[in-house]
């Protein structure tokens, strides 16, 4: 899959001419470096053969094999972090959730409670997964928008705190350190997108329901920690000739930005079957009225000016 990826993008780029070629270049080679998970690979077996060999020599070794384990460990991190697959995804925070890794986060949902309730929207650029999302909270009280945090700069028409929370690479980072994020990606070089465990927090604590509308992979990162708390959606467009037709008809796209999406959204369509339920938003008013129900079938909420 990311062989297919990288020779898409290639193809797709090659035919441009009015392309900055060295920063194309840097962020390929950035993208390669970051889902190239050969040296990992090479490590962990190197590890696990070691900690095998340990165990048959000297099974007493306790210090010894915790160290290992805990290389172990830190590798399907790294692993399951850069693997651009969500069933590799999926094995390794599995693999987080049996070894404690993910201890802490599962205690904070159990001290929230097992009623509390989740609901995620994903879809590539121009599925309209954001439209449905506005329509949802427009009309339904009880549901909020979980905000997402982003190192990105502020444009001119978005708030602080409600469209994203915007922070330093610094402050992310930091945060990252900390344990603070429930999901988080690094976009492109310094570009950091994530959910923040206190925002899912503070909207339980308001006895609302967070709404995530985050990327396919972060949506994945997201289903596999909350599991039966949330439902997971998967907004598609009828097909992938009409999902240009949307993007063109933006009008906001440069020539390689236009590439890039729709690269990009080929390959998250490929993700759809990972989700609990697909919309096929063919008429937007079909889309939202299946929304609707999906969201009122989970919840058990009245959903106002319904009887």
């Amino acid at each position: 899959m990311f062989a297919n990826v990288c020779n898409r993008i290639l193809k797709e780029f090659i035919q441009l001419n009015n392309i900055d070629r060295n920063r194309f270049e840097q962020e390929l080679i950035f993208y390669i470096e970051k889902y190239d998970i050969s040296e990992e690979k090479v490590r962990l077996k190197s590890h696990c053969d070691y900690f095998v060999k340990t165990m048959k020599d000297d099974p007493s070794a306790g210090k010894k094999l915790s160290f290992i384990a805990q290389e172990i460990g830190r590798e399907i991190n790294t692993i399951g972090s850069k693997a651009n697959d969500a069933d590799m995804q999926e094995v390794c925070c599995d693999h987080q959730r049996r070894t404690g890794k993910n201890k802490r986060t599962d205690t904070e949902c159990s001290l929230m409670g097992k009623d509390n309730k989740l609901l995620l929207f994903c879809g590539p650029s121009g599925s309209g997964k954001t439209t449905i999302v506005h329509d949802l909270l427009a009309s339904d009280p009880r549901l909020k928008f979980s905000v997402s945090a982003t190192t990105r700069n502020k444009r001119a028409n978005e708030t602080d705190g409600e469209d994203y929370h915007f922070i330093s690479v610094e402050e992310f980072k930091r945060r990252i350190a900390n344990d603070e994020f429930v999901e988080w990606e690094e976009v492109y070089t310094n570009g950091f997108y994530g959910t923040l465990k206190s925002e899912i927090e503070t909207i339980w604590s308001e006895g609302k329901i967070p709404v995530f509308d985050v990327d396919v992979e972060g949506g994945i990162k997201i289903k596999s920690i909350f599991s039966e708390q949330l439902l997971a959606v998967f907004v598609r467009p009828p097909s992938i000739e009409i999902l240009h037709q949307r993007l063109k008809a933006r009008n906001s796209e440069t020539p390689e930005s236009f590439k890039a999406r729709i690269v990009k959204a080929e390959h998250e369509l490929t993700y759809a079957d990972k989700f609990d339920h697909i919309i096929v938003n063919d008429t937007l008013e079909k889309a939202l009225e299946e929304a609707h129900r999906l969201v009122n079938e989970f919840v058990k909420v009245t959903v106002k000016g319904e009887n």
